[in-house]
């Protein structure tokens, strides 16, 4: 996926460099909810997700 900032028209800085950071992060945030939805978790025992996404947002 791709954000088009020329056609938003974004003079902003701060607002590119944010757009440039979810660009990024985008192929992650993409696995990341791939893989639990692969994995549901129906149960409260079973408590795996938590522990997935403290994993994936410590890097």
């Amino acid at each position: 996926m791709s954000i088009n900032t020329k056609k938003l028209s974004v003079q902003n800085e701060k607002l590119q460099q944010l757009v440039s950071k979810l660009e990024n992060l985008y192929p992650e945030m993409v696995s990341i909810r791939r893989h639990l939805h692969q994995y549901p978790e129906i149960s409260i025992k079973k408590s795996k997700h938590p522990t997935t996404l403290q994993n994936t947002t410590a890097r």
